[in-house]
């Protein structure tokens, strides 16, 4: 069961289905400062928000523990993978930097933090 929930983690997670909310936020609160940042401040700030839900309704519910570290680092390896598959798809994409870019960065870069931090605390375990 544990293993089942590693893959469709890390699935929902590259295919972006993790990142939708922030897409969602952004479209609906289209605040000036948002646009003016380019974005970056609210992605890292909702990213951790969905995160936080993702491990305290979800998946301690299911799994009776928080996210493990190797599962927040394969997630943030997941992202990088789907950022570096699309920009070779699309190379001009990142000359135009779009928002796309900012979300999944934004997203990547809170799950490695966590999993940094996570590193130091004692009430996340490796596996």
């Amino acid at each position: 069961m544990e293993i089942f929930a590693y893959i469709v983690l890390i699935a929902l997670t590259y295919f972006g289905i993790t990142s939708f909310p922030i897409a969602l936020f952004m479209n609906v609160f289209p605040v000036a400062h948002m646009k003016a940042m380019g974005g970056a401040g609210s992605t890292v700030i909702i990213s951790w928000v969905v995160w936080l839900l993702i491990d305290n309704f979800v998946w301690i519910p299911l799994m009776n523990k928080p996210i493990p570290i190797v599962l927040f680092l394969l997630c943030w390896l997941a992202k990088l993978i789907d950022e570096w598959l699309e920009e070779k798809k699309n190379p001009e994409r990142k000359a135009t930097h779009s928002i796309q870019i900012t979300r999944n960065m934004g997203e990547a870069w809170v799950l490695f933090v966590w999993a940094i931090i996570a590193m130091f605390g004692d009430y996340r375990t490796w596996f």
